[in-house]
């Protein structure tokens, strides 16, 4: 596998993504990004087997195929490269060179087949929000979900598209709290939204 990809066009995903590949698991392939490169450029995947990512992003592809890089060094070497092409390659024994004509760096890397499936959702309708509204909000529910109780139904958020001419807040959980807390802020918009999970917070 090879191809030339722009600085630009990854360092901020991949920063991004530290929040999952950096959490400690037992498969340590999590410290990885699945990485394949094809005709519409490369895609990136990433997982802590309870969140999972996946992007697209431009790139010359020289040769398909796909690698398993640890994210962190990943990261480190494309946020300080000299220059924005940035070569990336397979060579043998899946060992990864990344470099251009003045600088080189060789990575090993692990099996891509042994990278954990992400669920495919097929079949649903995206809406558009305020990306800084958005992150503000799910900021916001953080001081909620934040707890030593380790259910999921309590450290995770609830989040729902609600009609504005339709809003009815009650009081009976955390998460109404929270919307009383909010509604006066967000009712500005169209439409108001509440959020999930802290790993949303570091994707936004």
């Amino acid at each position: 596998m090879k191809f030339i990809i722009k600085k630009s066009d990854i360092v901020d995903v991949l920063s991004k993504v530290q929040g999952l590949t950096g959490r400690k698991s037992n498969l340590a392939i999590t410290a990885n990004v699945l990485i394949s490169a094809n005709d519409a450029g490369i895609t990136m995947m990433a997982t802590d087997l309870e969140t999972g990512f996946e992007g697209t992003y431009p790139a010359s592809k020289i040769s398909e195929g796909s690698i398993a890089i640890n994210s962190r060094k990943l990261y480190e070497i494309v946020k300080d490269f000299p220059s924005d092409d940035i070569n990336i390659s397979e060579v043998e024994n899946r060992w990864i060179e990344i470099g251009n004509k003045n600088i080189e760096f060789h990575i090993v890397g692990m099996n891509p087949e042994d990278f954990p499936d992400i669920p495919k959702i097929e079949d649903i309708s995206f809406f558009n929000i305020d990306a800084e509204i958005f992150k503000d909000m799910i900021e916001k529910s953080l001081v909620i979900s934040a707890s030593d109780d380790k259910r999921a139904h309590i450290i995770g958020i609830y989040f729902e598209k609600i009609e504005v001419d339709k809003i009815g807040i009650g009081k009976h959980d955390e998460f109404h709290e929270m919307l009383d807390q909010l509604k006066d802020t967000y009712l500005k918009s169209d439409e108001l939204y509440s959020e999930s999970s802290e790993s949303a917070c570091q994707l936004a």
